[in-house]
């Protein structure tokens, strides 16, 4: 059995060894204080226009609650993204300038205001199209990381507030149609969600819809906005309101704890996080109904699979494996595409408890989320634990391999090729307008890349300037692989040239991200890049990407200042792409001695009737990655 990655430490504290001779909040004296922002000043219009947050007699007891006794962990927890991933409207959680713009998506605009602490929108009108209606409050934020979403107040009284139709990108300072954030068809309409019956799954921390069918509306109440303690926890309320009462009532009196998920048995482990990283939802009609009124009823420590169906796509659910649930929780057969690849690989964020189910290192061995993630002893920006984000990460269990890392990998033991995760879990996934890591742990086959699955490989991924064939033949040297039949192009063209130029659109996205990962520059170099990317960035039909190679693009050497607006009309996106090509051909170097394979004729320069050929030969699916 493979020792365990973490040494299981205790979350709660021992409150009498903590307390001070008068006693302090909860009992805990006064620890040393946290770093934690000022409560933000949140209006009584806004609060009254957002969901009910507490749950008076259900056991909660909010955040705040856990901080004099565990100031540490409350302050890492409060650095998280979890923490902010919905709240309540203030002057510190909108991101954006509403400063008097007006935002735009066809004939639709939005005027942005901002007054007295408060920001509001005003819609324009159709039949006067320079006539803005009234003001409407801003009352809710979703994200606050790579994106941000604005709720405001329902145009009729109730606690359901609205979505602005538009997200609000960080990096770039700019504000988007929200279906040009996500890899959706061109002809997408305007992705609506509602928070009351959507979001509130995972976005809050006990979320109970309240439904009422007779009104058909909603009287939402959460224990708190976003993903707070007792999300993992559990309710705490007893075991704060034990830890309050003087030391002498509580000696001989057994502690209501609270959970520790690193405690905890391997599934239910998992469990605490697949409880919103997953593809799941209620397992039949009658708990569907009682979900809309009650909200979900696991907390942190129960069994998951006793209340929740986990989608398990039919390609996997024919194999049978350990630590996997017996329930499901089916899609209509055209939305598996939605969320996986047609083996039933994982393809959006989000769903990585999905992944890690279908783990032989799960499976058959110890690993849980926590094996690589900790809430309090990371970097927020994806949560790994202090020395999980390398070959340590995987090397704690499968210890021979590290003795000697280059016969196992045929890499230099210090190369990228030698990295467990670059191999072991590329980035075939996609969300938040990027490639991330697969959570199933797999080994790359030139198969998986062949129809019906079409998920780019691992070493195709790094190695962008080799051919499917090429990969075939090393693993098939290497690993006693079966070399395939592969046709003329898997020959004879770079696979990523093939994938960005044909494949569908989650494949296209990927390989647009991939082209600016550095690692697989690194590998492939990068000065041949360019004109693929300037191609993709002006003609692709899907927005993200297009977004994608305009990035990728711009990050390259003497593309910085490139001018370039993925969501231009084409004839100004055509120029942009012309303009990047002349670029890249007067870069100091010179376009000479590239190989066909990717697509160059002996002069250097590209050979545009065959790269036309190839996009005219796209797969024109109609996809979209249900992030």
């Amino acid at each position: 059995m493979p020792r365990p990655i973490h040494a299981v430490r205790r979350l709660v504290a021992v409150a009498a060894l903590a307390l001070a001779a008068t006693g302090g909040w909860l009992g805990c004296g006064d620890p040393a204080p946290a770093v934690v922002d000022d409560a933000p000043v949140i209006s009584a219009a806004t609060l009254a226009a957002i969901p009910h947050q507490g749950r008076p007699g259900d056991g909660f007891v909010g955040s705040a609650a856990c901080r004099a006794c565990h100031a540490e962990e409350h302050a890492s927890w409060h650095r998280s993204y979890h923490r902010t991933m919905t709240q309540a409207a203030s002057t510190q959680s909108v991101l954006a300038a509403f400063d008097g713009r007006v935002i735009e998506r066809g004939t639709d605009g939005w005027k942005l205001e901002h007054e007295g602490g408060e920001s509001y929108v005003r819609e324009r009108g159709t039949a006067a199209p320079q006539v803005f209606g009234p003001r409407r409050r801003v009352v809710m934020t979703t994200g606050s990381h790579h994106m941000q979403v604005y709720w405001i107040e329902s145009a009729f009284p109730s606690r359901e507030p609205e979505l602005l139709p538009f997200v609000y990108m960080l990096a770039e300072q700019r504000w988007l149609p929200r279906e040009a954030a996500f890899v959706a068809p061109p002809d997408h309409g305007p992705m609506d969600s509602r928070w009351n019956d959507g979001c509130i799954r995972c976005h809050a921390t006990g979320g109970q819809p309240g439904h009422d069918a007779s009104r058909q509306a909603f009287n939402t109440r959460v224990a708190e906005l976003g993903i707070t303690c007792e999300a993992c926890h559990g309710p705490g309320e007893a075991h704060a309101a034990f830890h309050a009462r003087p030391e002498a009532e509580r000696v001989g009196t057994p502690e209501p704890d609270v959970v520790n998920p690193l405690a905890l048995p391997q599934i239910r482990q998992a469990q605490v996080c697949g409880q919103c990283h997953a593809a799941s939802g209620p397992p039949s009609l009658a708990s569907d109904v009682a979900w809309l009124v009650e909200g979900y009823p696991y907390r942190a420590g129960d069994d998951l699979w006793a209340t929740r169906g986990i989608s398990r796509h039919p390609a996997k659910a024919s194999q049978p494996a350990a630590r996997v649930p017996e329930t499901n929780f089916p899609m209509p057969a055209d939305q598996w595409s939605y969320f996986f690849w047609p083996d039933g690989q994982v393809r959006v964020s989000g769903r990585e408890y999905n992944g890690l189910l279908e783990s032989a290192c799960y499976q058959r061995g110890a690993m849980t989320c926590l094996s690589c993630h900790s809430m309090h002893d990371s970097d927020p920006n994806d949560q790994l634990a202090q020395g999980r984000d390398g070959d340590g990460a995987c090397l704690d269990c499968h210890e021979a391999l590290g003795e000697d890392l280059q016969a196992h990998t045929h890499h230099a033991p210090t190369s990228s090729g030698s990295r467990c995760l670059n191999c072991h879990m590329p980035h075939t996934t996609w969300g938040l307008t990027k490639a991330i890591r697969s959570h199933e742990i797999t080994s790359p086959s030139v198969a998986e890349s062949r129809a019906p699955i079409r998920r780019p490989n691992a070493c195709n991924l790094c190695h962008l300037d080799q051919t499917l064939g090429w990969t075939a033949d090393h693993l098939a040297r290497w690993y006693g692989h079966e070399r395939p039949e592969l046709g003329t192009l898997g020959e004879e063209v770079a696979a990523s040239v093939v994938w960005l130029a044909k494949g569908d659109a989650g494949q296209r996205a990927l390989l647009a991200w991939h082209m600016g990962w550095r690692e697989a520059q690194a590998a492939s170099g990068a000065d041949w890049l360019a004109p693929h990317l300037s191609m993709a960035a002006a003609g692709d039909p899907y927005a993200q990407v297009r977004y994608g190679a305009a990035r990728s693009l711009r990050a390259l050497p003497g593309f910085s200042d490139w001018s370039f607006d993925f969501l231009a009309p084409q004839s100004d996106r055509t120029a942009a792409g012309k303009a990047a090509y002349g670029l890249w051909q007067a870069l100091p170097a010179g376009p000479r001695g590239r190989p066909a394979r990717l697509l160059f004729r002996p002069d250097g320069t590209l050979d545009l009737d065959f790269a036309m050929r190839l996009q005219k030969a796209r797969d024109t699916r109609r996809i979209f990655l249900a992030e």
